[in-house]
């Protein structure tokens, strides 16, 4: 998957609802960026940054947003991790296992 390639997904949590994604960025040596729309919770970048790390790699994944200066943006911020969060960490755990396997 290159610079273009997009995605379409549907959250059951009513709140966020439909979801794309698009890769802007991909970088053979150690960077890909996505851009993500919530839809009426507003745009997002997700980042894979890929480190050498002794005799392996090491992959950091994050999501950067303006959440806003009001409280709900901050509230919105909060939720974040409890909404995502455990997404996150099984494809960790996908990608690890596809990388150790291969």
């Amino acid at each position: 998957m290159g610079v273009g390639n997009r995605l379409e997904w549907h959250l059951e949590n009513p709140e966020v609802g439909a979801v794309t994604q698009e890769i802007i960025v991909s970088d053979a040596s150690n960077v890909a960026r996505s851009a993500l729309d919530f839809g009426e919770m507003g745009p997002a970048e997700a980042v894979f940054e890929i480190s050498d790390c002794g005799a392996g790699s090491s992959v950091t994944r994050g999501l950067e947003t303006d959440m806003g200066p009001g409280p709900v943006g901050r509230w919105m911020g909060r939720m974040m991790d409890r909404w995502f969060g455990a997404d996150y960490e099984a494809g960790q755990a996908n990608l690890k296992a596809l990388i150790e396997d291969s």
